[in-house]
């Protein structure tokens, strides 16, 4: 009898487990900066159940740990047994609606059960009108709007509204409004409702900003592209959401940021290999406020719009050389299909970036040209080069080549001709040297391109080399002519050398004695060789009766002469150069004077001409 007493009474007491007490919690959305759940475990001391072997705090069957924004916290009352377990929701965990959680605690005790309890957190919401607009624009007829929501609102057992210059109007117990007026520059409004004497405040402004993102966006379909709007100037919390013209597009956004007082930026990201057709248009929206407690809110939209290269083409330019008169190379980067003027980003071959220096670089970005919607930007570079050298033009982060070539040598020939005859020469020109084939030019030494006469000789590849003949013909020449020969920015000059043979035209006395003399002027190369023959075309060498000689005058002038003893008859010798291989020749004439020495004015003169030659 006393066993089945014993165990009846312990099973009493077994059955008097520990209360479970929790207290829900009402909060306004916007304004309250945490919400505080609390649980009161009574009675463990009776009997002496004691701390629970474990508790946790359940959201939608997940777990709730100590986090950022969530602390969990336990105290208790010894002497009765009292145990409370709180739950503090701060920051973005800070409910925005009704929301419940699960408390349950335990014990190793298998007679005991579980203490399970929902705990609810009730949300009020304090909305307020947000608004923003543009800087430099006028808002008018516009108002602040304070209004009081929920699943099961409360009223509100005063309100109030401050901001700007107008007066407050309580439309009921959850409802008010405040004029705005006309503003141009940002102003605030502050909403204060009282709720089981507990003011809560909620506050908004007329946020004026400027939102900014690219008109045009250049699109690299090989590495994609990031845009970003970025919001400044701004007092109010900002959000920002992306949309697109084109429903197919692939991309990802970032939310708005915060880094600097006052801006807000978010990124669209268009990955690499993403089909986007030109024109497709992005759309950034920004707004201000906290969006589920706004009773109203606007946005401004800014829009960019894709814009797509057709192609780009870069050149192949050949560079300065050892001869010639090449000093720099240009070369380019032509793009096709844009909408407008981009920027043509250069870099060397290293992938270093190329900057404006006028001692080496020159970069000119060129002009947009709306009908054919082409740009052609050019890398001018003076210096040395020693091998093929590649330049790099990025449009719209994409790389594209641009190669200089060098080139051995640039030779172009001399050709002599005698001056008064007509001209029907050949010149040539020459490129050694070349990696590839490359375009030869004619130029007169004006500047004038030359079209016509020219005969390509092709490429080499054996020898490496490229050439172009020109063809010359005129009447007469009287003087030098030299000819430009051009292969990419090396420049050779041909000459056409016209040298003047002039021979003499003299008169002797009968049995005295004469001279023959011929004048070779205006040469560049010195004759090979020279002579004279007589009429019959005999060749003239010094003897007993003929002296010959030459007297170099200056640089570019020869005198031949023919000394001749006991001049008895009319005498027409010729007398002969060869230069670069080429015979030239004119006539020198010795006659008899017919008047008697008394009558001959002359003859003072060529008697002392004739002392002259023959000393």
């Amino acid at each position: 009898m006393i066993g089945l007493l014993l165990l009846l009474v312990t099973s009493q007491v077994r059955a008097n487990v520990p209360v479970l007490l929790c207290t829900n919690s009402t909060i306004v959305g916007g304004s309250s900066p945490n919400s505080t759940l609390q649980c009161k475990l009574t009675n463990t001391k009776i009997p002496n159940y004691g701390v629970p072997a474990g508790t946790v705090w359940y959201y939608e069957g997940a777990a709730v740990t100590n986090q950022a924004e969530t602390t969990l916290s336990t105290s208790s009352i010894e002497a009765f047994g009292w145990y409370t377990y709180t739950l503090v929701l701060s920051g973005t965990r800070v409910p925005q609606v009704d929301q419940v959680y699960d408390f349950n605690a335990w014990w190793d005790d298998p007679l005991a059960a579980n203490a399970t309890a929902p705990v609810g957190v009730k949300v009020i919401g304090l909305n307020i009108t947000s608004y923003i607009a543009e800087s430099g624009t006028t808002v008018t007829n516009e108002k602040f709007t304070c209004q009081l929501t929920g699943s099961n609102p409360t009223t509100c057992t005063s309100m109030s509204m401050t901001g700007g210059s107008q007066s407050f109007t309580v439309i009921n117990d959850t409802h008010g409004e405040l004029p705005i007026g006309s503003a141009t520059s940002d102003v605030t409004a502050s909403c204060s409702c009282s709720i089981s004497a507990t003011q809560h405040t909620m506050q908004s402004v007329l946020d004026f900003v400027t939102v900014s993102v690219p008109s045009t966006t250049l699109l690299s379909s090989s590495k994609g592209v990031k845009i970003t709007c970025t919001v400044t100037d701004a007092s109010s919390t900002i959000s920002i959401s992306w949309s697109s013209s084109s429903s197919s597009v692939s991309y990802t956004t970032t939310p708005a940021v915060s880094t600097t007082s006052g801006v807000y930026t978010s990124t669209l990201n268009i990955p690499a290999g993403a089909v986007v057709a030109k024109g497709t248009v992005f759309r950034c929206e920004a707004t201000a406020g906290m969006s589920i407690w706004n009773v109203r809110s606007n946005n401004i939209t800014k829009t960019t719009t894709i814009d797509k290269y057709d192609t780009v083409t870069t050149s192949v330019s050949d560079g300065p050389i050892s001869q010639g008169r090449g000093t720099s190379v240009t070369v380019s980067c032509k793009v096709v299909g844009l909408s407008g003027l981009t920027s043509v980003v250069w870099k060397d071959s290293e992938g270093t970036l190329i900057s404006n220096q006028t001692n080496k670089y020159t970069i000119n970005q060129g002009s947009y040209t709306s009908t054919s919607k082409t740009q052609v930007s050019t890398l001018t570079v003076v210096q040395s080069f020693t091998s093929d050298t590649n330049f790099i033009c990025e449009v719209s982060n994409d790389p594209f080549t641009a190669t200089v070539r060098t080139i051995g040598s640039l030779m172009a020939t001399t050709v002599t001709v005698q001056s008064g005859t007509g001209i029907d020469v050949k010149l040539s020109c020459t490129a050694v040297g070349l990696a590839a084939p490359t375009s030869i030019t004619w130029r007169r030494s004006t500047g004038a391109l030359v079209s016509s006469g020219i005969t390509s000789v092709p490429y080499n590849n054996t020898t490496k080399s490229q050439g172009s003949v020109l063809a010359i013909s005129e009447t007469t020449a009287t003087n030098d002519i030299d000819y430009l020969c051009q292969a990419g920015s090396a420049v050779a000059t041909a000459t056409i050398d016209v040298i003047v043979l002039t021979g003499s035209d003299l008169m002797f006395n009968k049995s005295s004695n004469g001279s023959l003399h011929c004048n070779i002027s205006s040469i560049s190369t010195a004759p090979s060789s020279k002579s004279w023959s007589d009429e019959g075309g005999r060749a003239i060498t010094t003897n007993r009766t003929v002296q010959l000689g030459e007297k170099v005058l200056d640089s570019t002038a020869i005198m031949m002469y023919a000394n001749i003893t006991d001049v008895q008859n009319d005498m027409n010798w010729t007398c002969k150069c060869v230069i670069s291989g080429k015979e030239f020749s004119t006539v020198a004439k010795l006659q008899i004077n017919a008047a008697s020495p008394s009558t001959w004015p002359g003859v003072s003169v060529l008697i002392l001409l004739t002392v002259a030659i023959f000393t």
